[in-house]
Parts: structure tokens; C-alpha cells; sequence
């Protein structure tokens, strides 16, 4: 069955598939590719408790084990509707943002990709309709402190085999595709700056968890390329902890801070509210 979000970026009300688009006029031929779709999740890839084979074509040595963590260091908001959370009156606006936003490409997916305060200022106003308020941290200390259980469970269990990632998947695709070994600023540039989201966190709340997660874990991640893991060595252990590690552990982040059913509405919800990382959060300062 699909997702109560799936369902609403499906009606007619809103297309919520571009959160910072401006609605389609009649008639006008709209240069948009379609949305990739998502391969549905299964019950094993739903559940972070379950041994389930990564498919690394890796000899893993991982007795999975309750560590006693758990994510309460995130108080999850009131229950709230995903079609309520996100969907709004649209904004009347002239000027197209998708166009704005192809006007200057990044060399790192998730960043921001523009700073124009055009948009900053329609943002505001389209979050101002919503009962979307996460949680703004403004020391990094308590951002990671909230969200270094999510990490400690999810990067052990990916990187030693015990839990699928969606990322990782869309990771093993670029690499598999690519006719090279390494990842090239081009094909980072090709990417969709929704394909590695850190929504509503935005780059800077992301970057920090990126940090900290290399300062934990980057040995673990290098065993992993050692072991012969071409994902890694494709990426590099830095873009694997920004691209991958880092969206996994944020998207379990916002299932928790929102009450959400499942992983796969915490992962819908983190490419729908890119615009509100980009142009909310990152210009709340983090110390």
C-alpha cells in the first residue's frame, strides 16, 4: 500500500514533488523530469532490528545484539498527518523557483543551491501556512547529543551489513553506471540536489552530523572500503558518511522527531523539505 504521502503528492491539489514550484499554468509545457520512483520498502527494510544482508559482496562478521540505545534523546512533536504537515495553499508567484534553482548547479549534492533571499522570503512565507515547525538547534553540541544514538545504531548496523540503506542502493547504482572508479564534480553536479537530501536539517545542521560521524566512525567506514566495498571507494569515505551515512541517520532523526509510521515517510518527508533546509534552517546560525 502506498504511503498517506505518496497518496497526496498524487492529487490534484498540490504537487508536492517540488515544494518550491509554483503551480503549473494550463497548456505550458514543463521541462520537469518525472520523480524516480522509489523502490517500496519491504517489512525487513522497514524494521532497524532485523539481520538483513546488504548485499556488499562482503564477508561480515556482525553478531546483531540489542545495544541498549535508543532514540529518546529526540521528543517526538503531537501526531500529526503527513498530508496536514506538508500540504498548503500555493504561493501566487510569478517567477518559477525550480528555474531559479537550476540557475546554479553545486558540486555536492544536499548543499544549498542558491542563496537568494527571493526564495528565502517565499519559504518563510509558505511554512507559515503549515504546522511544520521543527526543532531548531542552534549549538551543535545538543544537535549531535540528540542525534548520536540514531547514530551510533544505524552506521554500525550499515556499515556491518545488518540493515539495508536506501541511500546506499542509489549510491551502488552511480557507481555500477559510471565507467569510472571514482566519482567525478560532474556526475556530483549531475546529480538532483534532492537525490542525497537533508531537508528540513538543511547543510549546515547536516554537515555537523557528517562531522561527527567521520570523527566516530571513519575507521569503521575505511575498514569497509578495505574489505573491498566499491560504494565507498566510488564515493570516497567522506561523500559515503555525507551522502549515505548522514541522510540514514537524519531520516530516522525526522521519523522520530515527527512520530512518523515508517522510514519510507521519513525519507518522503526529507526531499519534500529541502527548500525548507535551504532557505529557513541554514540561515539560523549553528554554534
Amino acid at each position: 500500500m502506498p504511503s498517506r504521502l505518496d497518496q497526496y503528492r498524487k492529487s490534484k491539489r498540490v504537487n508536492l514533488a517540488s515544494p518550491l514550484s509554483s503551480p503549473k499554468q494550463p497548456n505550458k509545457e514543463s521541462s520537469r523530469e518525472p520523480e524516480p520512483k522509489r523502490p517500496k520498502l519491504t517489512e525487513q527494510e522497514q524494521s532497524e532490528d532485523e539481520e538483513i544482508d546488504l548485499d556488499l559482496d562482503l564477508e561480515v562478521d556482525y553478531e546483531l545484539r540489542d545495544d541498549g540505545l535508543d532514540d529518546t534523546a529526540l521528543e517526538p512533536v503531537e501526531d500529526v498527518e503527513l498530508d496536514l504537515l506538508l500540504a498548503s495553499d500555493r504561493i501566487d508567484e510569478e517567477e518559477d523557483l525550480d528555474q531559479i534553482a537550476r540557475l546554479r548547479q553545486t558540486d555536492e549534492p544536499g548543499s544549498n543551491p542558491l542563496d537568494d533571499k527571493a526564495a528565502h522570503d517565499l519559504a518563510v512565507e509558505k511554512y507559515a501556512r503549515k504546522s511544520f515547525l521543527p526543532k531548531t538547534y542552534t549549538a551543535k553540541s545538543a544537535l549531535v547529543k540528540a542525534l548520536a544514538p540514531v547514530c551510533a545504531k544505524t552506521v554500525r548496523k550499515i556499515v556491518g551489513g545488518s540493515a539495508k540503506s536506501y541511500y546506499y542502493r542509489l549510491a551502488r547504482e552511480l557507481a555500477e553506471t559510471s565507467p569510472r572508479e571514482l566519482i567525478t564534480q560532474q556526475e556530483l553536479m549531475d546529480l538532483k540536489t534532492q537525490s542525497f537530501p537533508m531537508g528540513y536539517f538543511g547543510t549546515k545542521r547536516g554537515s555537523a552530523i557528517t562531522q561527527h560521524i567521520l570523527e566516530e566512525y571513519s575507521q569503521e567506514i575505511r575498514d569497509l572500503e578495505e574489505r573491498g566495498d566499491k560504494v565507498v571507494k566510488f564515493l570516497s569515505v567522506e561523500r559515503f558518511a555525507s551522502m549515505v551515512l548522514t541522510c540514514e541517520v537524519l531520516a530516522r532523526g525526522a521519523r522520530k522527531e515527527f512520530s512518523l509510521p515508517s522510514l519510507e515517510d521519513a525519507y518522503n518527508l526529507l526531499e519534500l523539505t529541502c527548500d525548507y533546509g535551504w532557505y529557513i534552517m541554514d540561515y539560523c546560525e549553528l554554534e
